[in-house]
């Protein structure tokens, strides 16, 4: 008999445990800067430290520790996370010829696979949480303009310069099934030529586009029809609110597109309908400006080129136009007054002609815009006439590069940019509170421009006498 201890009963061999798996967590040697000092490499030779990782890691933790360990490499580097996948895959191809042994070659081809189903993967707000340690909810709110307020800037900071650099992008139709809301707005414009409605659309996207919003543009060719062709285009394709530069006064299909739900604001131009905003600038004032300069010349025989009354600022300018006659006492005939179906260059000029046919000696053209006044000008010119010699003309809005085209065109300046601006910030209150009232119409003030186009009328005596067109002898 055995003294001391009883004998232990004997038990059932347990089985060995298995060996855990290497997984990320034990290979936080990956931040290069530990595994060089381990093995005593110096910084400059960190690609080398890589090298022998990106050997090591998949053979001995598997496929799913490789793609850990490119993410430290390009957290480290500051690279794209496919650069980085791609540059450590190569240098393993290279050499793993040299360690069949721990067969690299076959667990780096799995890696591959996984990388590049990983690499396809669009990066999401959980993959910018998980990279900067917040919530999914804090990135959303750091990446959504309107929310970022509520977060500090720092914070605000990391996580955009995380999202930029794990290249993350909006998943915009996925957000528009969850809100219903698509985040685009239409801006419809009259003559997508015209270099008065480019200051206009950068006015708008000052606002919008920090906001979240795209826009999407379209050009009517100012023709009723085609405006409401694309605003029908613009609703099926499921804007948030529409920006009208192109409105025509009476065009029922914009009347209604209020009463579908959907925002609208039209700018630079108005609808005979109170409830829809709109942006404009002053008409009136504008052409009261440029009668009183010319009255103010001696002018007392003005003429004008109204432009199409279908449109706003047609139709407003011909009223103030025809008050203006009336304030300053001047007596015109009927025909002094000749209505363009357009507001370009080609009309400026028919109506120019047509001014020159009245039995009645005018000194003065008031046109309703400036590719009026352009093309009028031009039409005199090469009738022999000269401007301002024997016409002065002014123009409106004050397009770009006006006072470099001889002999510098006299016109009522408009702010452009502004009328952009303050119709889409009105349109982004419309969307985001559609309960929150609006103003009706905004007018923005306007400015005369002097410049060579406007001089004192001829002698009395010359003016008694009507404007023929003259050889290029006689104008000399």
């Amino acid at each position: 008999m055995v003294r001391g201890k009883a004998a232990a009963s004997p038990k059932a061999k347990e089985p060995a445990s298995p060996k855990p798996a290497v997984v990320a967590r034990p290979l936080q040697f990956v931040a290069l800067k530990d595994f060089r000092r381990t093995i005593g490499l110096e910084k400059s030779s960190s690609l080398i430290a890589s090298a022998i990782l990106v050997l090591l890691v998949p053979a001995i933790a598997g496929p799913r520790a490789a793609t850990e360990f490119v993410q430290t490499f390009a957290r480290l580097y500051e690279s794209p996370y496919a650069m980085s996948r791609k540059i450590l895959q190569s240098i393993a191809e290279i050499l793993s010829p040299y360690y069949t042994a721990l067969e690299i070659s076959r667990s780096w081809r799995q890696f591959g696979r996984m990388a590049e189903t990983r690499a396809n993967k669009a990066v999401t707000l959980k993959d910018i949480a998980r990279e900067t340690g917040v919530n999914a909810s804090t990135v959303s709110r750091a990446l959504d303009p309107n929310t970022s307020d509520m977060l500090t800037e720092d914070v605000v900071a990391r996580i955009r310069a995380a999202a930029q650099r794990m290249g993350y992008r909006k998943n915009h139709i996925a957000r528009g099934l969850r809100t219903k809301r698509t985040m685009t707005v239409g801006m419809v414009l009259p003559d997508i030529t015209n270099t008065l409605f480019a200051p206009i659309v950068r006015g708008a996207e000052s606002i919008l586009e920090p906001r979240g919003y795209a826009s999407i543009i379209v050009n009517t060719d100012d023709d009723p029809d085609r405006e409401e062709a694309l605003i029908n285009v613009l609703l099926g394709r499921g804007v948030d609110g529409i920006i009208d530069a192109a409105s025509h006064r009476l065009i029922p299909r914009i009347k209604d597109v209020k009463d579908q739900g959907v925002p609208l604001v039209t700018a630079n131009r108005g609808i005979e309908r109170p409830t829809v905003p709109s942006v404009v600038n002053d008409d009136a004032e504008g052409i009261r400006l440029a009668m009183q300069h010319l009255f103010d010349r001696g002018h007392r025989r003005i003429t004008h080129i109204a432009g199409p009354v279908e449109r706003s600022t047609g139709q407003l300018r011909l009223q103030a136009f025809r008050q203006g006659v009336a304030e300053l006492g001047l007596d015109l005939p009927k025909d002094a007054i000749v209505k363009a179906t357009r507001f370009d260059e080609d009309e400026g000029g028919r109506c120019a002609l047509r001014l020159l046919k009245l039995d009645w000696p005018f000194t003065a053209i008031v046109c309703a815009n400036d590719r009026l006044a352009l093309g009028a000008i031009d039409a005199l010119c090469l009738q022999g006439l000269a401007c301002p010699g024997d016409v002065s003309i002014t123009g409106f809005n004050d397009l770009p590069f006006l006072g470099l085209i001889p002999p510098g065109l006299t016109t009522v300046r408009v702010q452009q940019f502004e009328v952009g601006r303050l119709s889409a910030r009105i349109l982004v209150k419309m969307m985001t509170e559609p309960d929150a009232p609006v103003a009706g119409t905004t007018v923005l003030p306007v400015t005369l421009v002097e410049r060579g186009s406007v001089a004192a009328p001829k002698s009395p005596e010359s003016a008694k006498q009507p404007l023929k067109a003259r050889s290029k002898n006689e104008a000399a």
